[in-house]
């Protein structure tokens, strides 16, 4: 099976989840897509982003910008992260820079690829036009339980909830964000550290292993998983939280750690 993998970052679940990938025995990852370029409709990027700041808060935004490196950066101590390009070279991997996740320059890539499978590992928004080319359509990894936590970060939201649990779930891609049919979720403990911070990028961290090699499992028996695809149902979407929120997540992780194994 011919795959192509397709991300808008250097780092993150792509350079993570590519060393695994790469010797499969069912699946051939042939081409990797890196999207370089800034959201089309820049106009109507502004004004989401102007209506989330009204949604949860102008401190809730900034404490937003402050946590955003908990999903990223602290969670780099944990886990290898490959470089993209020379592992690419050296495996014989076509990759391939674009400036525009739904740009005519990647939907001409695809249609020349012509892939069983796409991949998303890391994206904004996918439309129609690029995600239903490859005769699969694409798949996408969210890094937190579906249909429960639709565009959640991770970890957060479950400790607000009051759970000691996060997970991940690999799914199709449609043409609302994280609605697709799913494939494969699986549930983690979420792995308590001294501080809350630190909770979330350790656990991120497991989460990324895990969802690796099931990615991996999903790949070698694709026809399988992808036949037994089912729908999500109802779903709850989450945002950045409000500061108020945030203060509730802060609360439930110290009763959290106060709670025996």
């Amino acid at each position: 099976m011919n795959v192509v993998l397709i991300s808008s970052s250097w780092k993150g679940t792509l350079a993570h989840h590519l060393p695994c990938l790469i010797n499969g025995s069912n699946f051939r990852i042939s081409t990797v897509i890196i999207n370089e370029g800034v959201a089309l409709r820049k106009k109507n990027v502004l004004k989401k982003k102007l209506f989330k700041t009204l949604k949860i808060g102008f401190l809730g935004a900034l404490n937003g910008i402050r946590i955003r490196k908990w999903f990223h950066q602290n969670v780099e101590k944990y886990i290898t992260l490959a470089d993209v390009r020379s592992l690419c070279e050296k495996q014989g991997i076509r990759l391939v820079v674009v400036n525009g996740i739904n740009s005519n320059e990647t939907k001409s890539i695809l249609r020349e690829v012509n892939p069983d499978l796409a991949v998303s590992l890391g994206n904004g928004y996918i439309a129609k036009s690029v995600f239903s080319i490859p005769k699969y359509g694409m798949i996408n990894i969210h890094h937190e339980l579906l249909p429960e936590y639709q565009n959640a970060q991770s970890v957060i939201w479950q400790l607000y909830n009051g759970s000691n649990e996060t997970g991940f779930t690999i799914h199709k891609i449609n043409e609302r964000i994280d609605a697709g049919e799913i494939l494969y979720r699986k549930r983690i403990k979420i792995e308590v550290r001294d501080t809350l911070s630190d909770t979330v990028s350790f656990t991120i961290s497991k989460v990324l292993d895990a969802s690796a090699n099931a990615l991996k499992t999903i790949l070698e028996k694709f026809p399988e998983y992808y036949k037994d695809a089912v729908p999500q149902g109802e779903g709850r979407n989450y945002t950045t939280p409000s500061l108020s929120q945030f203060i509730r997540i802060y609360l439930n992780f110290r009763q959290l750690k106060k709670t025996p194994e």
